[in-house]
């Protein structure tokens, strides 16, 4: 989890970039709030963040932009593949037979999808949809939306601060008050 060291190594090259911020930079006061709120963030993920947004950002970063940043590069590190990216994966799954031929030579049955390809293709009503319709142009754009719902979704609760999760843990609904929620936004 994220360091005292690393976080003033992070503001101090924030401070060399950004030099109209170097006495913001040293405060006590800045560094412990950025400790704070980077806290759940391994260092060697800020480490990564804060080098990336030294090297992208024009403007003086906020703690969401290091977040964010994390989470960008979490997401780059596990090949997730953007939305247009999902759907060609999908195309080459479905027209795939229910055995492929591997690299070692040996016939295997296919892989299931990937969970965040699989979750887009439920949300659209399943995999039955693609064998049903005869309208590739709108299956891709409802792919691609539910797609793009289903990363924002992660990406809003990987960048969510630890103490957010709790409060909103402790402020749950009652059962009761669930109903009047929309399926699927239960949890």
């Amino acid at each position: 989890m994220a360091t005292l060291p690393i976080v003033k190594a992070m503001l101090a090259a924030f401070a060399k970039n950004w030099s109209d911020k170097e006495d913001h930079c040293r405060d006590a006061k800045v560094i412990s709030f950025w400790e704070e709120y980077l806290a759940d963030i391994p260092d060697d993920l800020l480490r990564a963040a804060a080098k990336t947004v030294l090297s992208e950002a024009v403007f003086f970063p906020k703690v969401a932009d290091v977040r964010a940043m994390a989470f960008r590069l979490q997401k780059d590190a596990h090949n997730v593949p953007e939305a247009e990216e999902a759907w060609g994966q999908l195309i080459r799954w479905l027209r795939a037979t229910a055995h492929i031929l591997c690299d070692d030579g040996v016939i295997r049955k296919k892989p299931p999808l990937p969970d965040h390809i699989q979750k887009a293709v439920d949300a659209i009503g399943g995999l039955e949809v693609f064998g049903t319709s005869d309208n590739a142009v709108s299956d891709r754009a409802r792919f691609i939306a539910a797609y793009e719902r289903f990363m924002e979704r992660a990406k809003h609760q990987a960048t969510m601060l630890p103490e957010v999760k709790q409060l909103l843990q402790r402020a749950a609904l009652p059962e009761g008050a669930k109903v009047m929620l929309p399926e699927g936004e239960k949890e």
